[in-house]
């Protein structure tokens, strides 16, 4: 293969002809290039490639789904989320709203805990968790909820919603105090009339 030089510092023995590439040409812009040159382009070309979506394109079409009422496909996008970034508040308070939406009870009140891990003060989520702790008959930590809840709420209407509940869990614990004072009355025994 022949090589030309011309002895000039500046100029390189180029072959003639280079198998490796398609032309011959000694002016091309392969060739001058360095693959050096070449290759940070190439990773970034690669990484935005591999990204996908950010997280706020993902907000936005979860959010966009439950607006339109599509709660399977919102919470498709929030779980999306939640698998690269566990503690994302908003797609926890995403589902939060979506298993709301759906009625699945053990699953909302599932979210509403760990809305609670991240926000402990949230208004919401103390309300659904304190209902539950009345459900299940702790109404000590139910109280202890709504009265985080209460602390939370801004508006007048809230904050009277919030004492209702707190009066339901005391109504509640006052009438268990008063069925663990009294005797209970067994079917044996038939209720005494007075007749006059």
């Amino acid at each position: 293969m022949p090589i030309e030089y011309n002895g000039d510092s500046n100029s390189h023995p180029i072959p003639d002809s280079n198998p490796l590439l398609p032309f011959s040409d000694k002016n091309c812009l392969i060739r001058r290039f360095s693959v050096y040159s070449i290759v940070p382009f190439f990773w970034l070309i690669c990484l935005l490639i591999g990204c996908g979506e950010n997280r706020d394109t993902l907000h936005a079409k979860a959010a966009e789904s439950l607006k339109n009422n599509d709660i399977d496909a919102a919470k498709r996008w929030y779980e999306s989320i939640l698998q690269q970034d566990p503690f994302d508040a908003v797609a926890i308070q995403g589902m939060v709203d979506a298993t709301r939406l759906s009625n699945a009870t053990d699953e909302h009140n599932h979210w509403c805990r760990e809305l609670l891990r991240l926000r402990p003060w949230d208004r919401y989520a103390n309300i659904v968790y304190g209902k539950q702790l009345m459900k299940e008959g702790d109404l000590e930590n139910a109280v202890t909820r709504f009265i985080l809840a209460y602390q939370d709420s801004e508006f007048k209407q809230d904050k009277k919603d919030v004492l209702n509940w707190i009066e339901k869990a005391r109504a509640a614990e006052l009438a268990r105090q008063i069925e663990a004072a009294s005797p209970h009355i067994t079917s044996s025994s038939p209720p005494t009339q007075d007749l006059k």
